[in-house]
């Protein structure tokens, strides 16, 4: 049974595509690796957040829509970039789950804040998979 860990939180860091990430392409992230991030999380590999602490420690948390759906669609424009992510974090056994709020998503740039507003038609769209399919389905991504 999931446990809440906050009803709502905002969390800064980077959207990953974990498969690299974490396995193939060590590391996997920023712009330099933007590109194949995409491909990977446009083909199915579910997203995931990073976070650093001040010691440089990471966090990473799954992502999913606010009823608990596949959030690829939703953050592929955001990929390899600097964002706050707003939303429900959960435990699920030992991985973190963080379900998106609507409008929760800000790319942060030097400067300013650009929000991502994504429609209700899109967010039901995302939202077919179950939050009891995971970790093992929503990890069955492709390349």
């Amino acid at each position: 049974m999931p446990q809440v860990l906050a009803a709502h939180v905002t969390l800064k860091g980077e959207i990953i595509d974990p498969k690299c990430y974490l396995g193939a392409m060590k590391p996997g992230g920023g712009k330099t690796h933007k590109a194949c991030a995409m491909l990977c999380i446009s083909g199915g590999v579910p997203p995931m957040l990073v976070t650093r602490d001040a010691n440089e420690q990471e966090t990473f948390y799954l992502l999913t829509t606010d009823q608990g759906g596949v959030a690829n669609e939703l953050v592929l424009p955001f990929v390899g970039d600097r964002v706050e992510v707003a939303g429900r974090l959960e435990e699920h056994g030992d991985l973190l789950l963080l379900r998106i709020v609507r409008d929760g998503l800000v790319q942060k740039s030097p400067g300013f804040f650009l929000t991502a507003h994504f429609s209700a038609a899109m967010m039901s769209k995302s939202s077919h998979a179950e939050t009891s399919a995971m970790p093992a389905q929503l990890f069955a991504g492709r390349r």
